[in-house]
This record gives C-alpha cells, sequence and structure tokens, in this order.
C-alpha cells in the first residue's frame, strides 16, 4: 500500500523532543522523540499526516485542503501588513536581486496624500510595516508618514541598514511612535561590509555606529520606540563579527540581536554567501523544506492577510515580495482595501498558487524562491530522510475533480 505525507505538515523543535502539526487543523499534534516514530504504520498518524496515496484520498484531500485554506482565509480580519514609502534604494547589495539582476523600478515616493488614505481605511489594526525594497530613511517625508500612522493610532516599524543611520535625524523621530526599527547590521569592518552591501567606508560605518548609539539612548528616555533590532544575515563570510554587535547590544538600553536566515533571492548570482536555514529550539518549519522537497503548492501567503503589501505605486502584492516588481492585483486608488481581498484578482492568484500553474500574468510568483528555500536542523536532520519517499510534489493530475 502506497501513502503520502501531507505537504502541510509542520514540524517544531523543542530541543528535546518535537512535535508534529497541521497548518490547516491545529488540532492536529503528535509529540515524539524517536523520527523513526514518522512512518505511515503509526496509527495515530494515519489519516492526520499520511494518507493511502489513491484517485480517491487524493480527490477528497485536494478538496478538503483546498476549502480549509479559504475559511483560513476569510476567518481573518483584514489586514496590510507592509507598505513601501519609496522605492529609493542607493546600496548595490551583494545578496538583493536589485543588484544582481538590475530589477529597478522607477524611483517614487507614495504621497502623503495617499498614505492617508490607505491608513485612514485599515480600522482592525494597529501596526504596519514601512518597507518593502526602498530604504524608508531615504524618503524626505518619512517622519511625516509615521505621524500620520500614529494620528491613527498605528504604530509603525521599518527595516533599515547601519550605514543608512547617517541620513537619521533624531530630533525628527523624538516626535515619533515606532515599533520595531530592525537595522541591517552585517558586519562593522570596511572589507567585510563591501562584499555584503556594496562599497562603503569606515567613515561611514563609524558614523552609522555613533547614531545608533545615540538612538538607542533616545528611545530609553523618550519611551517612543518599542525595540531596536540588530540583524545579521547568517552567511559564510560575517561570523567572526558577531561578537561585535552582541557587545553593542549588551551595553544599549533597547536593542536586542537577532540572526536571520540567508534567503535564496531568484537568480541571484551570489548565492555562494549564503547558507542553509536552521531551524532552532522553538521554531517551526513545513516539513518537506526539512526534506528537501517542494511542496505541490507555490507558497501559502496569499492566504495569509498580514502579509500583504501595498508597493510606493499604490499596487497591492500579495506578499512583501522576493522580487522588486509588482504583481496585477489593482490598486488601492481604484479597490478600497476590503475590496482587494474579495476580489478576483487575489481568487485566480491563490487558485494559480494552490494549482501550481501560475499564468504568464504573475510572473513574479512564478519566479519566486519560496519552495526552492530549504533548511535543516542543527542535529539530526538525516533521520527524517526515510520520509523523502513518502512526499508529493505535483498534484496535478487530481484537479479537475476539484470544486473551485
Amino acid at each position: 500500500m502506497k501513502y503520502f505525507l501531507s505537504p502541510f505538515t509542520t514540524l517544531k523543535n523543542m530541543g528535546n523532543h518535537f512535535i508534529l502539526g497541521d497548518l490547516l487543523n491545529k488540532n492536529n499534534i503528535y509529540k515524539f522523540n524517536d523520527p523513526s516514530e514518522i512512518v505511515p504504520e503509526n496509527e495515530a498518524l494515519l489519516n492526520k499526516f499520511f494518507f493511502e496515496y489513491n484517485q480517491q484520498n487524493m480527490n477528497l484531500f485536494l478538496q478538503d485542503s483546498y476549502n480549509s485554506l479559504y475559511i483560513l482565509f476569510n476567518n481573518q480580519k483584514n489586514n496590510i501588513g507592509y507598505v513601501e514609502t519609496t522605492t529609493v534604494c542607493p546600496y548595490k547589495c551583494q545578496i538583493c536581486p536589485k543588484s544582481s539582476n538590475n530589477q529597478l523600478r522607477e524611483q517614487s515616493n507614495l504621497s502623503l496624500d495617499s498614505i492617508d488614505q490607505i491608513l485612514k481605511s485599515l480600522k482592525n489594526q494597529n501596526t504596519i510595516a514601512f518597507h518593502l525594497f526602498g530604504d524608508p530613511l531615504y524618503d524626505k517625508d518619512i517622519y511625516k508618514k509615521i505621524q500620520i500612522a500614529n494620528s491613527y493610532n498605528i504604530v509603525p516599524s521599518f527595516s533599515t541598514n547601519l550605514i543608512s543611520l547617517n541620513k537619521l535625524d533624531l530630533e525628527e523621530i523624538k516626535k515619533c511612535n515606532i515599533g520595531q526599527i530592525t537595522i541591517s547590521f552585517d558586519a562593522y569592518t570596511e572589507d567585510t561590509l563591501t562584499t555584503i552591501r556594496g562599497k562603503t567606508s569606515q567613515e561611514k560605518i563609524d558614523k552609522g555606529l555613533n547614531n545608533l548609539i545615540k538612538l538607542d539612548k533616545l528611545a530609553n528616555i523618550y519611551k517612543n520606540i518599542d525595540v531596536i533590532y540588530l540583524q545579521q544575515i547568517n552567511l559564510k563570510n560575517n561570523s567572526h563579527e558577531e561578537k561585535y554587535i552582541e557587545s553593542l547590544v549588551e551595553k544599549g538600553h533597547i536593542m536586542k540581536f537577532i540572526k536571520k536566515k540567508y534567503i535564496n533571492f531568484p537568480l541571484n548570482k551570489n548565492n555562494e554567501l549564503g547558507t542553509l536555514e536552521i531551524i532552532n529550539n522553538g521554531e517551526t518549519v513545513l516539513f518537506y523544506k526539512l526534506l528537501n522537497k517542494k511542496t505541490p503548492f507555490k507558497c501559502l501567503k496569499p492566504w495569509i492577510k498580514k502579509e500583504s503589501a501595498i508597493n510606493s505605486d499604490g499596487d497591492y502584492l500579495p506578499c512583501c515580495l522576493s522580487l522588486n516588481n509588482t504583481v496585477d492585483l489593482g490598486n488601492f486608488k481604484s479597490l478600497s482595501v476590503n475590496n482587494f481581498f474579495n476580489s478576483k484578482e487575489l481568487k485566480n492568484l491563490q487558485d494559480e498558487i494552490f494549482f501550481g500553474k501560475i499564468t504568464k500574468k504573475n510572473i513574479t510568483c512564478a519566479q519566486c524562491y519560496a519552495n526552492t528555500s530549504w533548511a535543516r536542523l542543527e542535529n539530526n536532520n538525516d533521520a527524517f530522510n526515510h520520509l523523502k519517499k513518502y512526499t508529493i510534489t505535483d498534484w496535478s493530475e487530481y484537479f479537475e475533480t476539484i470544486t473551485v
């Protein structure tokens, strides 16, 4: 008898044990210590995580999964996760598709009137991220936009990098309430940072460091920033600079240090800098990613409303994107937020993603890295290799049976 492992299966690493989960059914949970327990012959897992591979079961599984995704989607409050206030970013980061693929959109800023119109419509949320591919500190009106958000009881966060802190206006920051400021801090020496973020100078690095320390002190006094994250991307050439960054955090007031996985952007010419994502204690991952197997669906972000975005051109996006591009889902000037989440365009994209048949209209999603980004455990990764034979990476032959 042949079986398959549900591609919606998750694994949570608890250090001394593991937990199997199901993205579509929170009640499906299985705790275990020994990876050899995870087999279809284990009755506790059958028809929850493992299913008999036949025509009838595949039809039922696909229909149930499809319906469950839309129940999940419709039960969420409308939420825009990201608003890109500017496309402007002067850097030549070696690990960004803008540099390696010349994916440059026309430089533009979202107007104050537009940001006001967008934020006014976000009645169900009190947080938002003011970034996508542009650097917010290169938006001359960023502080005014933060204050507009604050006027609607929305506390924005944003990401920038160490060199951009040269442009930080500390007097304007005092007038703003901010959630998180995430600062890409991959290195503090000129040679290492240049290999990652493009040509820079030690003078710019030192000025950025000086402004970072001032920002941390200011936030501690005015209590207007929740946290400053110093984020180092996990690369092969910067681990030796980690201790210095950690020492800054120890001396600071609201700073925290985080390691971020390397994102394998599509068509990136500098992937040799990257490492596999490590799933640490307490973290959860799609099981298929641990097995280095593609899921039959492209990704699940179009069903998670808080992943959605509006770029500086006003275009709706299904997520923050891995490409500096757009998707044809409409524009906020002619389509309200509520109507976007109920739109035919978004539903069509979701179906294309689920069925694995993405059209040229949505080429940005077709080129995305999402389904080829693998992960590993610090230990025991090979212990799950016996599950690779149960993966299913293509279910297109069963699509005609689904009612959409």
